[in-house]
């Protein structure tokens, strides 16, 4: 599976390679490598800042050359926007398949999860697909 690559990296604040990355960074890192698209950096914000981890999210995945993914329609390397602690979507993943995704989180390392998992089904929030993969 193409995405086993990517499990295990460790979470790093700020991260944008294999030696750790932040949900953003493994996103970035997946789609560069996987799809060729070089997404921002956003290097500047801390994933420990939510508010303003939330404000960069929602201006990359809301405008641009994102799109809405339709329920149902969901497909690898769509990306999943998830609230954080609070109620703003603040943390994301990307698809492996249509059921599963791969994220990393504070003190832990990327892993592949079902979008079933209590860890992260009642946080999805919704589902966004880069023009360069449509």
């Amino acid at each position: 599976m193409w995405a086993d690559k990517y499990v295990g990296i460790p979470f790093k604040d700020r991260g944008r390679d294999a030696d750790g990355c932040d949900c953003w960074g493994l996103l970035r890192l997946i789609m560069r490598e996987g799809k060729g698209v070089d997404l921002p950096s956003f290097s500047t914000v801390s994933a420990t800042d939510h508010q303003a981890a939330a404000v960069e999210i929602a201006n990359a995945c809301m405008s641009g050359p994102w799109g809405d993914v339709p329920a149902g329609q969901a497909r690898a390397f769509d990306v999943v926007l998830m609230r954080g602690g609070g109620r703003s979507p603040c943390h994301v993943g990307l698809l492996v398949d249509a059921k599963r995704m791969i994220h990393v989180e504070k003190q832990g390392t990327s892993v592949v999860v079902p979008l079933t998992d209590v860890s992260v089904r009642n946080r999805i929030v919704s589902v966004w697909r880069h023009e360069a993969k449509a």
